[in-house]
């Protein structure tokens, strides 16, 4: 293209970035009608996209309110309309999600509520666009291809988080749009069952691909199961499960996607713990091509049949407890109001305690009278003690008489 329109390009993007609301706003206008025009001369080409792209992702940054996000989401969706060949729309499809998984990282968790949202109402514009054109195998595989390109493929530059969102999304915008064969499913959830299949896959990726998307399926249609069981035995029930089923406009080739998960399950390349749990769910999509619940769990005969008799004589001896445990606390509470204010066993510890106690004062006694053999005699019996004489001295009353000459002056007097 030449160089007046990238300047052009630079500019709407740089109006579409604009902090002012009304600005943005009259940016997305006049970029809806130069679209039309410019897209009748000459085609846009990837860089284009990519620039223009990245000014509607800032748009949708600076934009706040939750319905004025929604419509925005809507028109930024919704111009995928204007251009006039297929390979523009299905180019600018694909940048849209290059420059969402670009700055990816970089949105904070205020701000990536209405991106996942941004994502959906595009993904939906495109349903809604092949819906419109007949669901045509030609140009709906185009779509698949630049889908398989960005978030359903390997591409490491598209983030983890994006793939499962679109992965999670799918079956509800494909069940929205309706009006698509068996056919038309399989095709989109082929590119998903190849990646299954793929070793590189990461353990993150395909547990999401199992349970946001064949899992889904065969819970959807074990509820439809339920419905129709429950529908046979309330008349107002069927009536509206019929209402339900003439609304229905999704269905799937359980037969198909069984095979082709049992193909490759048994691939080489393929890991034991995968294998394992590709088969599994190949088996439960045969059950339900052969209209049966994949979730049911058979119920295993009981080993011993009870028969009435032995219900009954059960519930006799049931009976029969019962009125002897009644008669047992009868009978305890009569002895209770009847039992002396000591019980023997309220005494017990008292008189242990009192023997033990009695026997503590013999081993004492016994104790005393062995320290007292043991004991020397005493020497020093008849004799003044040390300590006295000095104190005697020291007062100056000089000796202390001993007990032998005070007996003697007793006697001369």
């Amino acid at each position: 293209m030449d160089v007046d329109l990238e300047s052009v390009e630079i500019v709407f993007a740089q109006k579409l970035a604009c902090g002012e609301p009304p600005v943005r706003a009259r940016a997305l206008k006049a970029l809806q009608e130069w679209i039309k025009q410019q897209s009748a001369r000459n085609a846009f080409s990837e860089k284009d996209f990519m620039r223009l792209c990245k000014g509607l992702h800032y748009v949708m940054w600076m934009q706040d309110k939750m319905i004025m996000q929604e419509e925005l989401a809507d028109k930024i969706a919704s111009l995928i309309e204007n251009f006039n060949t297929e390979s523009e729309r299905v180019l600018y499809f694909e940048c849209l999600l290059k420059s969402l998984a670009k700055e990816w990282k970089a949105i904070d968790r205020w701000r990536m509520d209405k991106f996942l949202m941004l994502i959906r109402r595009c993904v939906r514009a495109v349903f809604h666009y092949l819906k419109g054109v007949g669901w045509k195998r030609k140009i709906t595989k185009m779509y698949i291809e630049a889908l398989q390109r960005t978030v359903i493929s390997l591409d490491q530059s598209i983030p983890e988080g994006f793939k499962f969102h679109v992965a999670s999304l799918l079956l509800d915008e494909l069940d929205l749009a309706g009006k698509i064969d068996k056919d038309g499913i399989y095709d989109f959830l082929q590119p998903f069952i190849t990646l299954l299949g793929n070793p590189s896959t990461s353990r993150y990726l395909f547990e999401s691909i199992l349970k946001e998307i064949f899992s889904t399926i065969l819970l959807h249609y074990a509820k439809e199961m339920e419905k129709e069981n429950t529908a046979e035995k309330d008349s107002a029930g069927a009536q509206m499960d019929a209402n339900l089923k003439e609304r229905e406009s999704i269905q799937f080739d359980y037969e198909r996607i069984g095979k082709a998960l049992f193909e490759v399950g048994k691939s080489e390349k393929c890991s034991s713990e995968r294998r394992k749990q590709l088969y599994n769910l190949a088996k439960k999509f045969e059950l339900a091509a052969n209209r049966k619940d994949p979730y049911y769990e058979k119920e295993e005969p009981p080993e011993i049949v009870l028969t009435e008799e032995m219900i009954q004589e059960a519930t006799q001896k049931l009976h029969n407890v019962e009125k002897n445990a009644k008669d047992e606390r009868r009978k305890f509470a009569k002895a209770r109001k009847n039992r002396p204010e000591k019980h023997a066993f309220a005494v017990l510890p008292e008189i242990i305690r009192d023997e033990t106690n009695e026997k503590a004062r013999k081993q004492m006694k016994r104790e005393q009278k062995i320290k007292k053999k043991e004991q020397p005699p005493n020497l020093t019996s008849g004799r003044q003690p040390a300590k006295r004489k000095l104190n005697a001295e020291k007062s100056g009353k000089g000796k202390i008489p001993s007990k032998k000459s005070s007996k003697k002056k007793a006697n001369k007097a």
